[in-house]
């Protein structure tokens, strides 16, 4: 009961089929234990995330937990009904719009796909053609991370390690600029250094 199965053959009141979920088998099923799947929708996939921001895809792609090749489909930000496809290659990350037309999918004009699935098995084979190989979906640090629907996991303080000073050691003088992890600033340390 709730095993997907993909039907290879029909023998009489039995259907020959393999499972899709589970340990893999194959085997007969009498066709009144079987009801044709619905379509899975995106939510159903570990790589699609729902309600995801570029800003915290890095920062899920870039945390120890994902390796290099992780990635990630979201909706895109910035161009209503397409997607974004986060790929981390190293210790950056690589974004992609896969935008929507009449008949499919595409990430480079005049290569279309009619899904998702479909559009990242070519990436996966034909890695080469983004420079960032999508290997193996991004693993979510919380609930929070699949979508609006699940509550935000408890927060932990941040731990310190050894090496780290006290904030209360450091006073600030002027800031020195800003950069895409955050500000600089020019500071003394136990008022002398």
């Amino acid at each position: 009961r709730g095993d997907r199965l993909c039907a290879l053959r029909e023998d009489g009141d039995y259907i020959f089929a393999r499972r899709l979920s589970g340990p893999p088998s194959t085997g007969l099923v009498p066709i009144t234990h079987l009801a044709r799947a619905t379509p899975e929708t995106l939510s159903d996939h570990p790589w699609y995330f729902s309600s995801m921001s570029r800003a915290r895809a890095q920062q899920l792609l870039l945390s120890p937990a994902s390796a290099p090749g992780a990635f990630l489909v979201r909706p895109s930000e910035s161009s209503r009904g397409d997607y974004s496809l986060s790929v981390r290659a190293q210790a950056k990350v690589h974004h992609y719009r896969i935008s929507t037309a009449a008949d499919g999918l595409y990430l480079q004009k005049g290569r279309l796909f009619p899904s998702l699935e479909d559009l990242l098995a070519y990436y996966k084979a034909n890695w080469k053609l983004t420079q960032s190989p999508p290997l193996q979906p991004c693993v979510p640090q919380g609930a929070a991370d699949r979508g609006p629907e699940c509550p935000p996991p408890p927060q932990k303080p941040p731990q310190q390690d050894e090496w780290e000073r006290p904030r209360s050691e450091f006073a600030l003088r002027r800031k020195l600029g800003e950069g895409y992890f955050g500000e600089v600033w020019e500071g003394l340390w136990l008022g002398s250094t």
